[in-house]
């Protein structure tokens, strides 16, 4: 496809954002025209990917050559020569992200719990540090980054031809009719409309539509679960953070890419890259679980934070078409207009999140201290990988905070003094009270002995086989609540059977290498 045809493309996501108002009233006359359309073009007119323009001086990442001494997967290591030149600096951030008061046995696990991190500038890998029992060569699970890299798969997509935005959802998953209004561009901007629910520990286990999704009754089919509820508002017309809309999308872009096959994430994405870690968990209709269960190495979530600072392109060769990433790194028009739950100045793309300040005033922003072209992959638990393109650096952070004590605005930017980038730190001042969802969440018939009962053994899972870690370590990171869940592994047929108060049992079994644990039906 045309270079052009996808600027267009990109130019359509981006244009109702300065004028709002004049779209919606525009809009009948403005859908025919869209780049959706132009997308439908039959693939033998499109242009290769590869095709298209890249920077031609960038190669990511930098890499010392075959066999290169104190270099992990090629690239190059500079972190002996980073604690020489700027021992401060990197005392300072391993105080901050490795406290040595944190007490690991905690069993609420309390505090900063960082498991690994790992700052890249200019391709190089300047930082890097692990927390036993996690080492360079351990996945780490990424919960919702995996949300990012969904959006990175559609927009391959889109670029072959085989996934036009402006299309109904019902074109790739079974719905009611008033569903049918939701598009494409709706669930990628997280702004579908549907009467989503997305609470964890801090609400009623039964009244949350995340966990139902994940571990009750939408298990065996997650897009179809979230594409089944009521809508709230008109599709496009708000913004509300929801694991649905990612397991939508993750449907859609699957059956869009069905004839690259069941490994098409690899063989499109993480392949080129260099990504060799990863396992993707799926749920019952064999659906990659787009908003939670992408596992990979730091190292390899460094790779692609550096796919999205390349814009798509990859050692000269563009994997993502060109202006998607462009659009995924602006605020989408919904969350300027009627924005639920967005708490702490949060700005939002499509399926990545932003530190561009809504109300134009840069200290309004979920980092201050980092320039405004910050965009972030973030997951449950602390797991994140923030880019910053004009400083050409790549945060790693991967954790397991329970408690909501830790600054990333501060780490950002001790992270960055490390990088050799010394920043001042910017006072933020106290967010505004988010808009509450205006429902009450539904009571699933799924009850909190059977979530808790899932949750453990589908966790405990992915921990024991997954992870590889021992099984008393996986029971601190899955414990729901004191004496509540308990889980059994059977080494012989590689599955987890776990129950809450001796009932409810869940089973989950591990299916392979790249398909990690899935809860039975």
């Amino acid at each position: 496809m045309p270079p052009c045809v996808l600027r267009y493309h990109a130019r359509m996501l981006l244009r109702p954002l300065s004028r709002p108002l004049l779209l919606l009233r525009l809009l009948p006359a403005l859908l025919p025209l869209s780049l959706g359309a132009a997308l439908t073009a039959p693939p033998a007119q499109a242009l290769p990917l590869d095709a298209q323009t890249c920077r031609p001086e960038a190669v990511y990442p930098a890499t010392a050559g075959p066999g290169a001494v104190g270099g992990i997967d090629g690239w190059i290591d500079d972190t002996a020569a980073t604690r020489a030149a700027r021992p401060a600096a990197v005392a300072a951030l391993d105080a901050a992200a490795f406290p040595p008061d944190t007490d690991r046995d905690d069993p609420d696990r309390a505090g900063t719990r960082t498991d690994a991190v790992v700052v890249v500038r200019a391709g190089r890998v300047v930082y890097e540090r692990y927390e036993a029992p996690y080492t360079a060569a351990k996945v780490h699970l990424g919960w919702s980054m995996s949300k990012t890299v969904t959006g990175l798969l559609a927009g391959i997509a889109a670029g072959d031809g085989r996934l036009d935005p402006d299309a109904s959802i019902c074109a790739f998953v079974d719905a009611p009719p008033a569903s049918c209004a939701a598009r494409v561009r709706d669930v990628l901007s997280m702004a579908s409309g549907f009467d989503w629910h997305e609470t964890y520990e801090g609400g009623s286990p039964v009244q949350s539509s995340v966990l139902a999704m994940l571990y009750g009754g939408g298990r065996g089919d997650m897009a179809t679960f979230a594409a089944s509820f009521p809508l709230r508002d008109a599709p496009g017309t708000s913004w509300a953070y929801s694991s649905g809309d990612s397991n939508i999308l993750s449907r859609v872009t699957g059956q869009a890419l069905k004839t690259d096959g069941p490994r098409a994430p690899w063989t499109r994405l993480f392949d080129p890259i260099g990504v060799r870690s990863a396992v993707w968990e799926r749920d019952g209709r064999q659906t990659f679980a787009g908003s939670s269960y992408l596992y990979a190495t730091p190292r390899d979530f460094a790779r692609l934070g550096l796919l999205l600072r390349e814009d798509g392109c990859w050692e000269g060769r563009r994997l993502i078409p060109e202006g998607w990433i462009a659009a995924m790194s602006t605020p989408n028009a919904a969350i300027q207009q009627k924005a639920y739950d967005n708490g702490d100045f949060a700005s939002y793309g499509r399926q990545l999140w932003l530190n561009r300040s809504l109300s134009k005033n840069p200290a309004e922003s979920s980092w201050p201290s980092l320039p405004p072209d910050a965009v972030a992959m973030l997951g449950h638990w602390g797991q994140s990988v923030v880019v910053i393109p004009s400083l050409d650096t790549v945060i790693v952070r991967m954790a397991d905070d329970r408690d909501g004590s830790f600054d990333r605005d501060t780490f950002l930017r001790l992270a960055l003094a490390v990088a050799g980038e010394e920043r001042p730190a910017v006072a933020r001042p106290p967010a505004p009270p988010p808009l509450p969802i205006p429902t009450e969440a539904p009571k699933y018939d799924t009850g909190l002995l059977g979530i808790a009962s899932a949750f453990a053994a589908k966790e405990a899972c992915s921990c024991v086989f997954v992870l590889g870690m021992e099984e008393e370590w996986c029971a601190g990171l899955v414990r729901v609540s004191p004496a509540v869940a308990r889980f059994r592994v059977d080494a012989e047929e590689r599955s987890v059977t776990a129950r809450s108060l001796g009932l409810s049992p869940r089973r989950a079994r591990y299916l392979g290498a790249e398909e990690g644990c899935r809860l039975d039906k």
